[in-house]
C-alpha cells in the first residue's frame, strides 16, 4: 500500500453545451503540462470522452514525452457506436497497453481490431460499492415499498438507463407477451432509470409493472436494488456491467446474456442464469424458468460462501495488485 494525493482535475460535469468542451479541453491541458514537468514512467488512461480531443492528447504524450501510456477499455466502444470502429483502432494501436475486463474483450481487440496479443491484459473491474448514505437508502427503500406494495411477490427489475444496447425493449415485450407473468400477488417488475426511447406504453399500465423515467441517485440506485430479487441484464452490446458489479456487492441475482463476458462471470460463481444470445426467445425462456423458482432465487440470495468468493475475486485489493504487476512490467 502506498500513500498518495488524489488531485481532481475534470469538473466538466457541473458545465452545460459548449462549457462542457471547453472545461474538458483546458482539464486536458493542465494534465498535459503536469506530465511535461513532472515526467512520468506510466500514464493510466481510464475513459475517452471526446474522441478527437482525446486523440489528440494522445499523440502528443506519445510525441513529446518517453511515458508509457497504458489504456482501460472498460467497453471497446462507446455504446450505441459502432460506427467509431476504425477510429479505435487508430487508439488502441497508439496506447504502449491496454486493459480489458474479460477475456471475451480480449479476443474481440485481437480478431476485430487487429491487435496484438501481447498488448492486452485480462484485470477484472472491481465490484461498485458506493459512498453512500444508509438512511438516504433506506428511505427510498420504504418509499418503494409503500408505492409498490411488495407482499412477498418474486421482484424482477431493470435499473438505470434504459436504452436499445441494453435490452430494454426484449424486456417490455416479454412482459407484454405472457399474462401469466400480470398476476400481481406472484410477480412484480420494476423499471427505474431515465428512458432512452424505449417504448414501455403498453406495459405501463400492467397492474404489476411499476416505472420511474428519470435519473437515480447512487442512494435510489442500491435502495431499489435492495428491494430486488432478480436484475435483467439481457444486453445486445457491453463489455461489463457496472450494474452486475453492483449487483454482486449487494448479493442481488441476475439474469445475463452473454454478451462481453456477462455469461463468464455466471459460469465462475453461478449468481444467476445466462439467457444466451439477447433475443426475444432467449429472455422469454429464462424469465418464464425463473418465475417458478421463488424459493431457490431466496435461498441464493443468502448464500454467504457463494457471494464472499465473488466479491473477493472482484475486489480491489486483488485488482490493485494486477495492475501494479502491469506497471512494474511496462518499465
Amino acid at each position: 500500500h502506498t500513500n498518495y494525493d488524489f488531485v481532481p482535475v475534470f469538473r466538466y460535469n457541473k458545465k452545460r453545451t459548449i462549457f462542457k468542451l471547453i472545461s474538458y479541453f483546458f482539464s486536458l491541458l493542465k494534465i498535459f503540462i503536469a506530465i511535461l514537468k513532472q515526467k512520468p514512467d506510466i500514464i493510466h488512461i481510464q475513459w475517452i470522452k471526446i474522441w478527437s480531443v482525446d486523440y489528440c492528447f494522445l499523440k502528443l504524450v506519445k510525441l513529446l514525452t518517453s511515458s508509457k501510456v497504458i489504456y482501460t477499455a472498460h467497453n471497446l466502444l462507446p455504446h450505441d457506436s459502432e460506427n467509431q470502429h476504425d477510429k479505435y483502432i487508430l487508439y488502441y494501436k497508439t496506447v504502449d497497453s491496454i486493459i480489458v475486463h474479460v477475456e471475451s474483450s480480449k479476443k474481440e481487440l485481437i480478431k476485430k481490431f487487429g491487435i496484438n496479443s501481447s498488448k492486452i491484459n485480462v484485470i477484472p473491474h472491481g465490484v461498485l460499492d458506493f459512498d453512500i448514505d444508509e438512511n438516504l437508502v433506506e428511505t427510498y427503500r420504504e418509499e418503494l415499498h409503500r408505492k409498490i406494495g411488495f407482499k412477498n411477490q418474486l421482484v424482477f427489475a431493470t435499473l438505470g438507463n434504459q436504452s436499445l444496447y441494453k435490452g430494454s425493449d426484449l424486456i417490455a415485450r416479454v412482459w407484454k407477451d405472457n399474462e401469466f407473468l400480470h398476476n400481481d400477488e406472484a410477480y412484480k417488475l420494476i423499471i427505474l432509470g431515465k428512458n432512452n426511447q424505449i417504448d414501455f406504453s403498453e406495459i405501463n399500465q400492467i397492474k404489476n409493472v411499476y416505472i420511474e423515467d428519470r435519473y437515480l441517485t447512487n442512494e435510489e440506485f442500491i435502495g431499489a436494488l435492495r428491494c430486488s430479487d432478480i436484475i435483467l441484464l439481457p444486453y445486445r452490446t457491453i463489455s461489463q456491467s457496472g450494474v452486475l458489479l453492483s449487483c454482486i456487492n449487494e448479493c442481488v441475482p441476475v439474469i445475463v446474456s452473454n454478451t462481453g463476458g456477462l455469461g463468464e462471470i455466471i459460469e465462475q460463481f453461478p449468481i444467476g442464469w445466462n439467457m444466451g444470445e439477447s433475443n426475444i426467445n432467449n429472455l422469454q425462456k429464462s424469465i418464464l424458468e425463473t418465475s417458478q423458482l421463488q424459493s431457490r432465487i431466496k435461498n441464493l440470495k443468502h448464500d454467504i460462501n457463494l457471494w464472499k468468493l465473488a466479491k473477493e475475486f472482484y475486489s480491489w485489493d486483488s485488482i490493485s495488485l494486477k495492475t501494479f504487476e502491469l506497471y512494474k512490467n511496462m518499465n
